[in-house]
């Protein structure tokens, strides 16, 4: 799914890429030839992630390509860690992915996006929640012109489904990484300057278990 903006001297770009999944219970997750569309001088590529086991652990790191990414936003310790992570690539269409964390996790997912026509990508604000209740909401403030990425996720043992978004003008992905979890994945390209927006995801029911959201804007 593409998304662009396009004024005279405004030839910014933010590209979903691909959603990948693996339920296998690891310390580490290796995602061969992810998709990172196409090679631009200034491209950045950003990764949202997220783990999921019975107790708090961490995402410890993310690499592409076998460089290491640099952490934008994160939830820290919890039973269900998500980050999203960014990194310059410049050349390449495709890379390996492998995140890392502080103990076995019993699933794990990522997505990808692009981020071109920037020049220079500025981290603006982010944003991390954790809650039991049905709507997950991150306040963040957003730049002219920016764009915005969030992750969220619930585990339900019933399952759980996604009723409603707000804020996020995308709902890039909506899939079950794992029995029982239901995963969001949004963007919104382009922002208005805002302070302390929300933007949220809204499930069909309350948790025993802390839910994530974590959200990152660019500029």
């Amino acid at each position: 799914m593409l998304h662009h903006f396009n004024r005279a001297a405004n030839k910014k770009k933010l590209t979903f890429l691909q959603y990948t999944a693996n339920s296998a219970g690891q310390t580490s997750y290796t995602f061969t030839s992810q998709n990172l569309g196409t090679a631009t001088n200034d491209r950045v590529i950003i990764v949202c992630a997220f783990g999921s086991a019975g107790s708090a652990f961490t995402l410890n790191s993310i690499t592409l390509g076998g460089t290491a990414m640099t952490s934008v936003a994160t939830t820290g310790s919890t039973n269900a860690p998500t980050s999203i992570y960014r990194i310059t690539s410049t050349s390449g269409t495709s890379a390996n992915v492998v995140v890392t964390f502080s103990g076995t996790s019993t699933r794990c997912a990522i997505a990808l996006y692009s981020l071109t026509g920037f020049g220079t990508v500025t981290n603006h604000d982010t944003a991390s929640a954790l809650a039991t209740t049905a709507t997950l909401s991150n306040t963040i403030d957003t730049a002219y012109n920016g764009v915005i990425i969030g992750m969220g996720s619930q585990f339900s043992a019933t399952g759980t489904v996604i009723n409603s978004f707000a804020g996020f003008t995308s709902k890039d992905v909506d899939a079950v990484p794992d029995t029982g979890t239901r995963l969001f994945v949004g963007s919104s390209p382009f922002t208005s300057a805002a302070t302390n927006a929300t933007y949220s995801v809204t499930f069909n029911s309350t948790t025993t278990q802390n839910s994530p959201l974590v959200s990152a804007a660019f500029s």
